[in-house]
């Protein structure tokens, strides 16, 4: 009785598997595609799941599930040597959905914690601001700038993670839109883009661990010159000592993964959006030329799936225009800042090489993002040179709406991702924010800093 009990109280739904779900490959989950990367999130405390490891998958109950609970005397029967088989069932279902509680738990704790130690290393920088000389204030500007940038990004990622309208829902938006038989049989699965994502995931790495062992380095190798103004940037107003080392490189660590890995991330998905857009474009195409030049029969679902596309990426748009805006503000104020210093200070031939990487770090995520999200922008418009091409003589007239909704939509308002809902990224946009750069260094160079 006890174990019946058990299971009624943790129901158990055997739901009967189609073709189409059994051949659908891992890669369209997306967030199957971008577990490397939320893995190295999660390693950090950058990254936590809310209601057990959701991966994004979509099980709608149906009317045709069977609940394995029933008794003898209820629809179906259950012999009476099954009883022990389901128990277990039942048992094994509640310590996997509790150990993915418990799970989930661990990495909300260490999301928190990470926020905090980050917070207060912030506070930290801003409290220690008032000794720094003319000579240093600057840099001490910058790393202030870095950290506030850090502390905005871990917190945006955090509130991403934990509302339901950020993350989760775009997970099953995407999971959603690729499981239907439709969308298969139009030939819109997603490309594979695990391999790219790697590579992204292996390049961020590599910058994280080179910027961690050379200030590892600096900090603890007693030949440096400028060791010293070092451990009085990361460590002051604390004593120096081993400890407060230590202490001050692993905290050191979780700003350079929090500036770096949120970076892969967004490019890591703009490679996804890019691809599945070039895809749909080309299926388009190909759905033209099969209908020699006409409006193809399957085109009201074809322009349905572009639609949902685009409401996929307004959702992931809920997370990235804080982003955004927090990447962008602080990159234009620590570039300039950065830039200052290499011209108006002098520096040693050590100072000025790392100073030179900070500037080009600074830049390259820039230029990354605009680059990855211009492509994002440029695919979702792909379809518009196919559209213009169509012979619409012999079509009816609802077939000649849908085409002038799908043109409406592609002309209208831009499609990607924003600053702010301000501005749409796109290749002008770039010479926008150059603009911005140099308009900012000026202003910075008008005063004896």
């Amino acid at each position: 009785m006890k174990g019946r009990k058990l299971l009624k109280r943790s129901v158990i739904k055997i739901r009967p598997v189609s073709n189409n779900q059994i051949s659908l490959p891992k890669y369209c989950n997306i967030r199957e595609s971008l577990t490397p990367i939320i893995l190295i999130l999660k390693l950090f405390g950058l990254y936590h799941e809310v209601n057990g490891c959701d991966s994004g998958t979509v099980e709608p109950a149906s009317e045709s599930s069977t609940d394995v609970t029933e008794g003898p005397g209820e629809r179906g029967g259950t012999p009476e040597g099954g009883h022990a088989v389901v128990e277990t069932l039942g048992k094994l279902h509640l310590h996997e959905k509790q150990h993915g509680l418990w799970v989930c738990l661990l990495t909300k704790c260490c999301s928190v914690l990470v926020l905090l130690i980050v917070l207060a290393n912030t506070v930290k920088h801003l409290w220690t601001v008032s000794d720094m000389n003319s000579s240093t204030i600057a840099f001490k500007i910058v790393m202030i700038n870095w950290n506030t940038q850090n502390f905005l990004t871990t917190l945006c990622l955090f509130i991403s993670c934990w509302k339901r309208q950020h993350f989760r829902a775009f997970y099953r938006q995407c999971m959603e839109l690729f499981s239907e038989p439709t969308t298969r049989e139009l030939g819109l699965q997603p490309p594979d883009c695990r391999k790219a994502i790697r590579v992204f995931v292996v390049i961020g790495s590599s910058y994280f661990l080179f910027n961690v062992a050379s200030v590892g380095t600096i900090i603890f190798y007693d030949r440096i010159s400028i060791q010293d103004f070092f451990r009085k940037i990361l460590i002051d107003p604390l004593p120096i000592n081993t400890l407060t080392l230590v202490v001050a490189l692993f905290v050191h660590a979780i700003n350079t993964a929090a500036w770096t890995f949120p970076t892969v991330f967004v490019v890591c998905t703009a490679h996804l959006f890019t691809a599945q857009f070039h895809t749909f474009s080309k299926t388009l195409e190909r759905h033209v030329e099969n209908s020699g030049g006409n409006i193809p029969v399957m085109f009201k679902h074809l322009r349905t799936r572009h639609m949902k596309l685009c409401d996929i990426l307004g959702t992931y748009n809920l997370f990235l225009k804080w982003y955004l805006t927090i990447t962008y503000m602080a990159t234009i104020i620590g570039s300039c800042f950065i830039l200052y210093d290499l011209i108006f200070r002098s520096l040693d031939p050590l100072s000025f090489a790392l100073y030179v990487f900070w500037l080009g770090t600074n830049l390259s995520i820039a230029v990354a993002l605009a680059v990855s999200l211009s492509s994002v922008h440029e695919s979702a418009h792909e379809p518009l040179e196919v559209l213009v091409k169509l012979e619409t003589e012999n079509a009816d007239l609802s077939q000649v709406i849908q085409v002038q909704l799908f043109l409406a939509k592609l002309t209208g308002t831009s499609i990607g991702a924003t600053v702010m809902d301000l501005f749409v990224v796109t290749k002008e946009s770039i010479l926008t924010i150059a603009g911005a750069y140099i308009t900012y260094f000026l202003l910075v160079t008008q005063y004896d800093l």
